[in-house]
Parts: C-alpha cells; sequence; structure tokens
C-alpha cells in the first residue's frame, strides 16, 4: 500500500513499493516490443477495466484469476489517448467487439466510412444521437498499478470526458504531470435528461510523488509511449 509522507509542508505519497519501480525502463520497453512485435498494441493486449451499464457504480477488473469487482481503482496514469470512433448501425445493434465503421487516431482525420476531416462531419455534431454526437469522443486512461509491469486500460465514455478533462487541467494547473500523482478512479451515479441511468468516472489525486518517483515514473511512461500511442479502439472497449 502506498504511504504518505510530508515533506517541506506538502503532503506526498510514495509507490516505491510498486511493481514498476523494481524495473528499468529500458529493459521494460524491451520486453514489450519483444513480446507484442512491431505491429504495436491493440486494446485486446492490454487488460481493459468494464464500467457497467445502467449507473452501477463498479469496475470490474480482470485479473489471473476471473474478473474481479472493485469499486476504486488506484495507481498513476503513465499516458491517454483521445480518439473518435463511429459505428453506422449504433453500437448496441453492432453486438460489441465490432471494430467501428470510422475512427480517428488524432481527433482530426478520420479512417473508413464516412473518414474525412472530424471537424466537417455530419457524424461529429451534437444532435445525431440523440443529445450525443453518433461519433463519439473517447479517452483511454492508461494506469499502472501496484502489482503490475504493465497499465490497464480505462475507457472514458463521452458522459465521463468532461471531469477527466477538468482533472488533467486542474493538475497543469499546479504544474504537476499526470504520472507525478498517485490517482483514484472511482464511479458516480447520475441520470441524463431522459432520465437513464448511467456511471460516471470521477478521478482524484491522493497526492503527489516525491520528485524522483515522479522522474521514475516519467521514464517508465516515456518507455511505454510508443506502443500506447498505436492503440486502436474497438466495440469491447467503448462498451466499457
Amino acid at each position: 500500500m502506498s504511504k504518505k509522507q510530508s515533506t517541506q509542508n506538502r503532503e506526498l505519497v510514495t509507490v516505491a513499493s510498486y511493481a514498476v519501480m523494481q524495473a528499468e525502463p529500458d529493459a521494460l520497453g524491451a520486453m514489450l516490443r519483444t513480446n507484442v512485435g512491431p505491429q504495436g498494441l491493440s486494446v485486446f493486449d492490454l487488460d481493459t477495466v468494464k464500467t457497467p451499464a445502467g449507473g452501477g457504480t463498479t469496475f470490474v477488473v480482470p485479473t489471473i484469476d476471473g474478473e474481479e469487482e472493485a469499486k476504486e481503482l488506484r495507481g498513476v496514469i503513465v499516458g491517454f489517448k483521445d480518439l473518435r470512433s463511429y459505428w453506422r448501425t449504433g453500437f448496441d445493434e453492432s453486438g460489441g467487439g465490432t471494430p467501428p465503421d470510422c475512427s480517428s487516431q488524432d481527433m482530426v482525420r478520420g479512417d473508413g466510412d464516412p473518414g474525412g476531416e472530424c471537424a466537417r462531419c455530419a457524424f461529429s455534431r451534437f444532435g445525431t444521437a440523440g443529445r450525443a454526437q453518433a461519433c463519439q469522443q473517447r479517452r483511454l486512461l492508461f494506469l499502472v498499478r501496484e502489482g503490475d509491469l504493465l497499465p490497464i486500460v480505462v475507457s472514458v465514455s463521452p458522459a465521463s470526458l468532461k471531469s477527466v478533462r477538468q482533472y488533467f487541467l486542474r493538475l497543469a494547473s499546479h504544474a504537476v504531470p499526470f504520472y507525478g500523482v498517485l490517482s483514484s478512479l472511482s464511479l458516480e451515479r447520475d441520470k441524463n435528461r431522459d432520465g437513464i441511468a448511467y456511471a460516471r468516472i470521477s478521478v482524484r489525486s491522493l497526492g503527489g510523488l516525491a520528485p524522483e518517483e515522479a522522474a521514475r515514473m516519467a521514464q517508465y511512461a516515456a518507455a511505454l509511449r510508443p506502443a500506447l500511442e498505436r492503440v486502436q479502439l474497438d466495440g469491447a472497449a467503448s462498451a466499457a
């Protein structure tokens, strides 16, 4: 477990017990390239945490012994990726696990049908899927936990994007990188304007890392970055 300590009147947490703190960043990146290959990672290569439908407030987390439920995900965010994805039939009809008809890895240009500039695409407008966008915006968070050498993927749905982006901006406002804090993710039950219940991801800081630990996490994040930038989104991750 992470322990709190006080340094220069500022409360810090330590992640010295984390498995990634014991591994050499360069060796970890080389291992990943060897085991995964030049094609990079897909969502299927990393464990993806599922968010329950209907406003449930418990994450479903894959483990060696099968899935387990968790009220909180605690760890260090070592990367994120903003994506767009569009299913012509709608996700519910696609059945899940189906690649999108069109997707954008940079939020600027879509590949597939219809493809082209996202800003000019009719499906990026609000109101094309009820009150929402037919082409969904999502953020994938890569969260490394205490006992893991590789991060898990937390798919942030459109309903949770605002609060998650605000968390990142607040960190930036205090000149703190996202990998320099221990973060806690939980689910809050909410309802949309149509009265439909959903779960919204809430993120908060549990404290900053000591400078030497933040520097080590920065090295780890840099070693993983080339692979994480190639992570793709599919129907299974969109359901999370």
